[in-house]
């Protein structure tokens, strides 16, 4: 004991509260040599807090790492203790205030005033203790320091929860002010007997925590859960149930009665234990399992509990054995559920050969909690066969129940010193249900709408399409397919996407970066009409009928009803599991999770429950083992395809399927798809089982490497049988079991990996030899050819440039114009025809966008992108693929814009009256076919008689209406030359798509200009009868390429030739630079003459100086 006070003033520090450092203080040994022992590290932010305020509270302390144990430190692994200290922290100013003064002589005398006292800890029990060795157990007791005396309970064997139910007492000298008294230092020890024992656990108790009763006979205080740490203050799951009481004495040697007993009420109880078997269990010592059995244990006070065993088994094999085996036991339980006990449950070989000796090997064990058990908790009682789902109020009540742990649990932490560490909870033993699931829930599974989750069904509305996974294309070969137009989710993304990026980079001049004519993923996206009216369209308003689907699949019909719904995993919808499943462990825990041996070894798989009457009274028992009985079952996963995929290097993957069950091991290595992270598996896989039996299906998605021998996992999902074949749920569904989505994880990551649609089967032999499995096909492979022409570019703003663009589609290889050399004021002309390959259907609708780039070549450096924009071609593809037909993308929907403008002005115009007047019926000129024999017919069908007015007028019409059609004769005919000579207007079948580039470096979209394109899709049958070269080549048709305007021409004319080469600019600049230079030469060059003449003249007196 030190008893001092110490002053340190005068400290310059930063204004900045976050820039304060923390106060160090250090545990020394000395002298001669002064060494640091330990120190501990107290936060600044809390000191200035409390200010001068604060109380005397216990300070821990650690290992000092940097000086082991041999250096004079204290041990890494142990805990050097702890330092009671007041400690304050501020201003100087404040430190002068009269409120915050410390009394030295008051605050001595508080700390050595002392009076006796009798200190009693009563334990009671623990749970989730760490395992010491390899078989997850240990040998615990409890152990308790206080003011240098110790005193423990007895020794429990082989359990990781105990029940102690024991009162320690301790008779010391105490302050009166319980503050300056120290903490009571409660252990948890493993007893070994062929080594010392080890300390596994330890708690700090402070001494303010105790109650103080007015005498021994007073009420013992009720017990509280505390969480107990490592040897090293290091947080771990493990808790134990304790409290203590202090007890004035009149003396030191005041002898007090004998403590009452501790043991709570307790009522009779039956515990009926279902055992179906044991899954997966893992190989010990490299010695598979051969015959393992299974011993509860259910432990009471005074070592009254009860344990059974069952039967060893290897049916059907000593990894998945089957007990089918159901046990009633009397056991007393507490009233009060916050002393239920933990179930031990423990899984041995019973097989005793010559590596096992004659004992039998432990295989794994765990431990369950009996709290949820109890029918009498009325607060967190979960009935066996019934599941918690967000939005009940049970869910509510056990998240604000989490809640309120979690913060009582982290402010006793703060308290301790313990915030800079994350707490860890005990996770569950095994899964919870609410309720059986008797007559009345039998509707439940009809209401669709009412089994879906509320978020699944929010996040499927049609307001959340941009967060749903996307359709890949396959239409009915995906039970995600929703009709209309538009409906593709990837369509929407990237529409969304593009807006996004357009309101991160504003556009420099009022032009909008997307293609108006061509993209068809968003009901917005307005077609202007191309006949000189202002009017605009949405896609879906004009007559043109998109697909929805590449083709249809029969034995998608009457599937796709949960996956319609917005459901995933078809555990949603099925909502509970037949059995409950408890992990089995093995191992040696150890707080560093690297060093810790302690993993999962298999799974118990049963029913339990806690009941107030005896079950044997029961009419019919809650679950008959008669339906357990093994059959041989046939088992077929039917994988459609996987979407959104995670590629596990590079942006791609070659993805086959690895499908596990018990033993039985199938892929589709050799089938596997290639670069892709959406692919069409399109497998059948079948399996032979029993059930009960082998009953986790493993789907695996893994990546193909050729040169690698082991392919690394993408992801996989896990689905029970036993869950499903006994699910009151599954069995009600028809024949035709739907198709669900289920999310692919992966041990290292908790993100999701991607998606498999697939659906289940499960038959029986016999049912399954008279039906055949389901062939699996996706719709047929047909090869397409994509025909681009480029014809001309306008608005690109330079002066000057060698422009080419550059085309390519999905994975398909890049192709490019020729170069237009020196082309001026942005016009390129290039009239050149681009041939791409397409096999639809395509793999998803990113393959379907048209990319296309526009470039300016540079000879010396590096070519530069003036600017890009993209086409989407899907839902045109998928018009080609079902019609079976030449689709021309932009002459269709200018054919549709004149449909759909005649028939508003038909709309417009019925229903006029059209009244004659006196002067006789007028000729609408717009009705009069302009073709020399109607013109001639026409004129013979209403030429009147005589030389009548009518017959004047009606002259001057036919007159006008000849001459307009000789004018219309002539700009065709001067149209057709031009185009001839390439000079012409684009193509009615090409359309102006705007190029536009972005700056990221200024955040924003610049306009590049516009390109006139034509896009063709030709089936292979009309690419044969339509035959086209590539570029300008021969056959030059389908349609004609004329030749190129505007090219750069070799010509004599050096003037003509540097004004072709450098641009006329440039080429004004050059010729003024030469005229200068030019200048300057003709006055260097004839200066030498001038001054030759003028000395001449100067000698004859010819000069003003001569003549002076």
């Amino acid at each position: 004991m030190w008893n001092m006070l110490l002053t340190l003033k005068a400290i310059k520090l930063p204004v900045l509260v976050e820039e304060i450092p923390d106060v160090c203080l250090y545990l020394v040994r000395g002298p001669p040599k002064i060494l640091t022992v330990c120190f501990s590290r107290i936060a600044a932010a809390r000191l200035l807090r409390e200010q001068f305020r604060a109380g005397p509270c216990w300070e821990l302390l650690k290992p000092e790492p940097s000086r082991a144990s041999q250096l004079g430190g204290a041990a890494l692994k142990t805990n050097p203790g702890a330092v009671l200290l007041k400690l304050g922290f501020g201003l100087s100013e404040d430190a002068l205030d009269p409120d915050f003064s410390w009394p030295e002589e008051e605050l001595l005398r508080k700390a050595k005033d002392r009076v006796p006292f009798c200190l009693r800890v009563f334990i009671y029990q623990a749970k989730e203790l760490p395992a010491s060795d390899q078989t997850s157990l240990l040998d615990p007791y409890v152990k308790v320091r206080f003011c240098g005396k110790k005193e423990k309970t007895r020794v429990h064997a082989m359990t990781t929860a105990p029940l102690f139910y024991e009162t320690l007492e301790f008779h010391e000298m105490l302050p009166l002010d319980v503050r300056f008294g120290p903490d009571i230092v409660v252990q948890v020890w493993d007893r070994d007997v062929f080594s010392s024992n080890t300390p596994r656990a330890l708690l700090r108790f402070p001494l303010t925590k105790c109650h103080v009763l007015a005498s021994e006979g007073s009420k013992i205080p009720s017990p509280s859960w505390e969480n107990l740490t490592s040897i090293g203050a290091e947080p771990i799951s493990s808790q134990i149930l304790m409290s203590a009481a202090l007890i004035r004495k009149r003396d030191l040697s005041e002898r007090l009665g004998r403590s009452e007993c501790i043991i709570p009420q307790m009522r009779q109880a039956w515990v009926e234990i279902t055992c179906v078997g044991v899954r997966q269990l893992k190989a010990h010592r490299l010695r598979a399992p051969q015959e393992p059995c299974v011993r509860i244990d259910v432990p009471a006070p005074n070592d009254r509990g009860n344990c059974f065993r069952t039967q060893p088994s290897s049916v059907p094999s000593g990894r998945n054995a089957n007990f089918l085996e159901r046990k009633v036991m009397a056991i007393d339980m507490p009233e009060n559920p916050l002393y239920a006990p933990n179930l031990d449950l423990r899984v041995y070989d019973a097989r005793v050969g010559i590596s096992a000796g004659l004992h039998k090997r432990l295989l794994g064990a765990s431990s369950i909690d009996l709290s949820s058990k109890l029918p009498w908790n009325s607060e967190a009682f979960v009935a066996p066969q019934t599941e918690l789902f967000s939005g009940s109020d049970v869910w509510q009540q056990e998240k604000e129940r989490n809640e309120e742990s979690h913060l009582r649990t982290q402010s006793e932490l703060l308290g301790s010193g313990l915030s800079q560490w994350t707490i860890k909870y005990p996770g569950d033993a095994g899964l919870q249900f609410r309720e059986r699931l008797d007559s009345n829930h039998e509707d439940d599974y009809d209401e669709f709408e009412c089994d879906v989750e509320h978020l699944e069904l929010e996040r499927h509305s049609p307001d959340a399409l941009s967060s749903m996974p996307g359709d890949s294309g396959t239409g009915a070969f995906d039970p995600m397919i929703l009709s209309g137009l538009p409906m593709i989710h990837e369509d929407v993304i990237f529409r969304e996407k593009q807006i996004q990026f357009a309101e991160k980079f504003p556009l420099d001049e009022d032009i909008t970066p997307f293609p108006e004519m061509i993209n068809a993923s968003s009901t917005s996206t307005e077609y202007s009409t191309l006949l000189g009216s202002q009017a605009s369209y949405k896609l879906s308003e004009l007559p043109i009928s998109f697909p929805s689907q590449w083709a249809a699949a029969e034995y998608i019909e009457g599937r796709e009803w949960w996956t319609k719904q917005g459901g995933r995993e078809l555990e949603n919808h099925l909502k509970t599991k037949p059995f409950e499943t408890y992990k089995l462990f093995r191992g040696k825990f150890h707080p560093n999770a690297s060093k810790s041996t302690l993993r999962c070894v298999g799974v118990f798989k049963g029913i339990l429950r806690v009941l107030e009457t005896n079950p044997s009274c029961e009419k019919e028992p809650f679950f008959p083992l008669q339906i357990l009985s093994s059959a041989i079952y046939t088992v077929r996963l039917y994988i459609i395809r996987g979407s959104n995929l995670q590629p596990v290097n590079g942006n791609s993957a070659d993805p086959y399927l690895r499908v596990k069950l018990g033993t039985d091991i199938q892929d589709s290595r050799s089938s596997h798809c290639t670069r892709t992270l959406k692919p069409e598996f399109y497998e059948t896989f079948e399996f032979r089982t029993v059930i009960p039996g082998p009953s986790l299906l493993k789907v695996q998605v893994r990546d193909w490497n050729r040169f690698y021998p082991v392919h690394e996992i993408i992801g996989q999902t896990e689905i029970d049988l036993e869950d499903r074949w006994f699910h009151y749920g599954w069995q009600k569904l028809d024949r035709l079991k739907p198709i669900e989505i289920r999310s692919l994880h992966k041990d290292t990551s908790p993100i999701i990996q991607g998606q498999l649609h697939l659906w289940l089967e499960i038959r029986p032999e016999a049912e399954a030899h008279r039906e055949p499995p389901v062939e699996l096909h996706g719709p047929k492979k047909q090869k397409f050819e994509l025909r681009i022409v480029c014809w001309k570019s306008r608005d690109v703003p330079f002066d000057m440039g060698d422009y080419f663009a550059e085309f390519w589609i999905g994975d398909s290889r890049k192709q490019k114009t020729d170069v237009h050399w020196r082309c001026r004021n942005g016009q390129a002309s290039w009239n050149w025809r681009i041939k791409i390959p397409i096999e639809l259907p395509l793999d998803s609708p990113e393959k379907g966008r048209l990319m296309l780039q526009l470039w300016d070549q540079d000879v010396i450096k590096w070519n530069e992108v003036i600017g890009d924009t993209q086409v989407d071609l899907y839902r045109w593809f998928l018009k080609a693929y079902h019609e079976q037909r030449v689709v021309n993308v932009f002459k269709e929907v200018k054919d549709a814009i004149s449909r759909q403008q005649m028939k508003a002005a038909k709309k417009e115009t019925y229903g006029r009256n059209i009244d004659s007047n006196e002067e006789g019926t007028e000729i609408n000129e717009t009705e009069v076919r302009t073709s020399p024999d109607t013109l001639e017919n026409h004129h013979k069908a209403i030429e009147p008689d005589g030389d009548s007015k009518d017959a004047r007028r009606h002259a001057t019409q036919m007159a006008r209406i000849e001459a307009r059609s000789d004018s219309k004769d002539a700009a065709y005919f001067v149209k057709q030359l031009k185009e001839m000579v390439g000079l012409g207007e684009i193509d009615e079948s090409a359309e102006w798509i705007n190029i536009t580039y972005h700056d990221r470096r200024r955040s924003r979209v610049l306009p590049r200009g516009s390109l006139a394109l034509s896009i063709e899709i030709l089936p292979e049958e009309e690419v044969e009868l339509r035959p086209a070269g590539h570029g300008r080549t021969e056959p030059n048709a389908n349609p004609y390429l004329p030749p190129t305007a505007g090219r750069f021409r070799f010509s004599y004319n050096p003037l003509a030739l540097c004004s072709a080469l450098l641009g006329p600019k440039i080429a004004f600049q050059v010729g003024c630079c030469f005229c200068c230079l030019l200048v300057m030469i003709l006055i260097g060059f004839c200066g030498i003459y001038f001054t030759s003449f003028y000395t001449v003249l100067e000698s004859l007196g010819l000069t003003q100086s001569g003549t002076s």
